[in-house]
């Protein structure tokens, strides 16, 4: 009888440990996910104030080489416009031909 009181009381002590540490364990995960989560927001802010201020500054040499050169700017505009008057359509009639074939 004394053994199996005492196998209880050490069965009961280990549950209360376990629960403990399960408990320490979710609140540090908790802590973990919160921080994680703000390092997280704090990259993708600084990422995003990046990629704005590098866009404005292409954004920034586009415009000045366009003032100094217009016409060759005009020139390359239509050939980018003529490429993709011809390519656009090319794809549009590969998906609607091989739907055609099915």
């Amino acid at each position: 009888m004394r053994v199996a009181l005492s196998t209880i009381m050490k069965t009961q002590a280990l549950t209360k440990q376990l629960d403990h540490l399960r408990d320490h364990l979710a609140s540090d995960m908790a802590n973990l996910a919160s921080s994680t989560g703000a390092l997280v927001v704090h990259k993708a802010s600084g990422a995003k104030d990046l990629v704005v201020d590098r866009g404005g500054d292409v954004v920034t040499a586009l415009s000045k080489a366009i003032k100094r050169n217009p016409l060759a700017a005009v020139g390359i505009a239509f050939g980018i416009g003529y490429l993709a008057m011809r390519f656009v359509p090319l794809l549009g009639r590969s998906s609607s031909s091989s739907s055609e074939h099915d």
